[in-house]
């Protein structure tokens, strides 16, 4: 087994000096121990100097077994390493992310996180995420070029982690930092549903505890990714004025949030729950299929029963 493994970094340093003459001296290629598929095993790292975290190209062993390629053939599998490298490269580029984002002190800024299903953050995308209740928080990079285009979202995987030399706690805390920094917004459900008021940031930002049994959509400032709203426990703790919330999420970019009025029933809040899945856009993403409820006594967030 030691023999077939000695073999197989052979075979990789060999088509990393194939991949090095295809890219050009200016590129990082190493052949050594990567993170790929949640497993640390011998592959390829792809890198230029002054390149993006995103555009590393990361392939492990196991991957390339699982891809099908021949080991055996360095000049067949370089090629289809720096043809995924530039595709990675092509597609970041295109979205205006800077090579400035490989210093963390300069991407640091632009870290948010956002809530998604925990079988999301593993294969094919292997996203450093944090488990909570039975829902994930990942993490991102979002930003604009300019104010006529769309976000540009860089979700963080384990390789590009890598790249920063900081702990996941310290990424968490960066995120959620950025997060209150940027502002949160609640608004009437009814009056938001019916048309008859909008989410200002300036007039929408949450000053105290709720009104009893009136429910609130509660998301960020720029109404994207705001679910994670949920995750600032003295955000929840001042809303509910030492009562319950019952928080519904609609999808991942804001929930529902009732303060309890001693009337509602957590199965009630699950139902509701299935309600927004039925009845939502079909292209609408969503974290969860549960309601959730802040305990105003405990101050601590845990999912409805029932």
């Amino acid at each position: 087994m030691e023999q077939n493994r000695d073999r197989a970094e052979e075979y990789l340093v060999r088509i990393a000096e194939k991949v090095r003459e295809m890219l050009g001296v200016d590129c990082f290629v190493k052949a050594m121990e990567v993170s790929s598929c949640g497993i640390i095993q011998p592959g390829i790292f792809i890198m230029p100097p002054k390149g993006l975290p995103s555009v590393s190209t990361v392939v492990g062993i196991i991957d390339m077994n699982n891809y099908g390629w021949d080991l055996t053939d360095p000049d067949g599998c370089a090629e289809k390493l720096v043809r995924m490298y530039a595709e990675n490269k092509e597609l970041l580029e295109s979205h205006g992310f800077t090579e400035e984002c490989v210093v963390w002190e300069k991407v640091k800024k632009l870290i948010y996180p956002f809530l998604t299903y925990q079988e999301e953050c593993g294969e094919p995308f292997f996203m450093v995420h944090k488990c909570v209740l039975d829902f994930a928080v990942a993490y991102m990079v979002r930003f604009k070029p300019d104010q006529k285009t769309p976000w540009v979202i860089v979700k963080i995987t384990e390789s590009m982690f890598g790249l920063w030399s900081i702990s996941r706690e310290e990424l968490h805390d960066t995120a959620m930092e950025n997060l209150r920094r940027e502002g949160f917004a609640a608004a009437d459900y009814t009056e938001l549903m019916n048309g008859t008021c909008e989410i200002s940031p300036e007039d929408a930002a949450p000053k105290g505890e709720l009104e009893t049994g009136k429910m609130y959509v509660l998301t960020n400032v720029p109404m994207y990714y705001g679910a994670a709203a949920i995750l600032d426990m003295k955000l929840l703790e001042m809303l509910s004025g030492g009562r319950n919330l019952y928080i519904l999420p609609m999808n991942v970019h804001s929930v529902v949030v009732i303060k309890d009025d001693g009337m509602i029933r957590e199965r009630y809040c699950n139902d509701v729950v299935q309600m927004f899945d039925n009845s939502c856009d079909e292209d609408a993403v969503r974290f969860t299929n549960h309601a959730y409820c802040y305990d105003g006594v405990k101050k601590e967030l845990r999912r409805c029963r029932g």
